[in-house]
């Protein structure tokens, strides 16, 4: 969900993944030690006391290493989230097109919803393993979200005309640029100008974040109500140049004149 903090699987998930990493540089500083000749060579714990204050020094962060744990490393012992990869319904391969398939929908404006990509790996699954495949949990989808954060994350949709969806493609935007570049070939730039125009109604204002009582969640904040709307047309040339805006108010009276 979109302003949900991360849940504290996620946290425990990416504190492992970040020890993991860590573990592993410390693996490579053991064996490099270990084929030194000009002196006597670190042991496990120097090691990871190394590794932990270069770490530190990187992030501010302290994560603690356990000598204990990288021997078993260099046993070939693996870790937690290598042991773990067996064990998950969808296989590495599948959680990936998953992913690229989610990032290709919303680059064509077709962004899936937790329910639909919950469909999406329900048919992976159900194709793979027939009746032997039940259902996914309830959660799985947000989970989903979660474990591949550093790739795609939620968010609130936002509504676009068809129109100009489908106006949204290279060949119409390289067509249209080649026209106007042709036409604006001999033409001054004092001589291009661009104007927008844009409404607003000055009883409602735009949010603010401001402070009230402690321990009530609401603070309403008093507007007049005016719902009269004022045009506002702004205008500027290709060289820099611009006009004051023109601004439209409701009119009292029509002149006849």
């Amino acid at each position: 969900m979109v302003g949900r903090p991360k849940s504290e699987v996620t946290k425990r998930r990416e504190a492992r993944t970040e020890e993991e990493e860590l573990m592993e540089r410390a693996v490579g500083l053991y064996k490099q030690e270990q084929q030194r000749t000009d002196q006597k060579p670190m042991g496990l714990r120097k090691v990871c006391d190394q590794i932990e204050a270069e770490h530190r020094q990187e992030t501010g962060r302290t994560v603690k290493l356990n000598h204990n744990t990288l021997n078993n490393r260099l046993k070939g012992m693996k870790s937690i989230g290598q042991s773990n990869i067996g064990r998950t319904l969808l296989s590495v391969e599948e959680e990936q097109a998953i992913v690229d398939l989610t990032i290709e929908y919303a680059d064509h404006g077709f962004q899936l919803s937790s329910r639909r990509l919950h469909e999406h790996a329900h048919r992976i699954l159900q194709c793979r393993l027939g009746d032997k495949f039940t259902e996914l949990g309830k959660n799985w989808a947000d989970r989903f979200v979660e474990r591949h954060g550093d790739r795609i994350k939620p968010t609130w949709s936002k509504h676009m005309d068809s129109n100009r969806a489908r106006a949204v493609n290279e060949t119409t935007h390289r067509e249209w640029f080649e026209i106007l570049g042709k036409t604006l070939e001999d033409v001054n730039p004092d001589c291009i100008w661009a104007a927008d125009e844009t409404g607003f109604q000055p009883g409602s204002g735009q949010k603010e974040r401001v402070i009230g009582c402690a321990g009530k969640n609401g603070t309403y904040q008093q507007r007049d109500g005016n719902r009269e709307n004022i045009t506002v047309i702004v205008t500027i040339g290709a060289d820099g140049s611009s006009i004051p805006p023109t601004v439209i108010f409701k009119g009292k009276a029509f002149l006849t004149k």
